[in-house]
């Protein structure tokens, strides 16, 4: 139609974007849903309710999280 897409964390956000979201099948999925639930019982997973984070500690060679 000739508009310009925009995005929706860049520096112009008035206009037309795509819309983000998690989608499973057909229905709209919460970040809990689709990503807490499944790795709930992983041992190596702690869940800190309120917390302020101010680091994400990575290993540079494998570019993972290990820490915060």
């Amino acid at each position: 139609m000739g508009y310009e897409a925009r995005d929706i964390n860049g520096k112009y956000q008035t206009g037309f974007m795509i819309a983000r979201g998690t989608i499973r099948g057909s229905s709209r999925c919460s970040t809990a849903k689709a990503f807490l639930r499944p790795a709930k019982s992983r041992q190596n997973l702690h869940v800190a309710l309120e917390a302020h984070l101010t680091k994400i500690l990575i290993d540079m060679l494998s570019r993972r999280a290990y820490g915060v």
